[in-house]
């Protein structure tokens, strides 16, 4: 058996008996996770929906509904980072990796470290929160020239 580098995967992955015999603390923590994941991406795509689908400049409303939603999704994927970071630094990793891990490589190392999508997503929330503001000062604007 050969062991290699693996990543720490926060989304719940059911291996083997449901309930497993040892106790998950992150378990929560992971459906959390998920359905923050959930409401975020369809928080966006409703948003961008709305904004590509919604007959452009014609009703203000949808542009101020697809910007909401767009603020929505850019608040939830910015608490989604900041859950990420809480459970890197808060939780035991080297204790999860090691009961993850079983006894197929006994001597592996373990190191954390934020990788590059942490930081692309990182710099997403803020133009996400961005697109969304001025797609609501475009729906205001498109009311106040009726």
């Amino acid at each position: 058996k050969v062991c290699i580098h693996g990543y720490l995967f926060p989304l719940p992955v059911a291996l083997g008996p449901v309930p497993h015999p040892s106790y998950d603390a992150t378990a929560v923590f992971r459906g959390f996770w998920t359905l923050l994941i959930i409401l975020g991406l369809v928080s966006a795509l409703t948003g961008g929906f709305l904004l590509v689908c919604g007959v452009p400049f014609i009703s203000h409303k949808l542009y101020k509904l697809g910007g909401a939603f767009l603020i929505t999704a850019a608040c939830l994927f910015l608490f989604l980072l900041l859950l990420y970071v809480l459970w890197m630094e808060v939780v035991d990793v080297k204790r999860y990796v090691l009961q993850e891990r079983g006894e197929a490589c006994p001597d592996a190392k373990v190191s954390v470290l934020y990788g590059l999508s942490f930081m692309v997503a990182a710099a997403g929330v803020p133009l996400e929160l961005v697109s969304g503001l001025v797609f609501m000062m475009v729906g205001r604007a498109l009311h106040a020239s009726k």
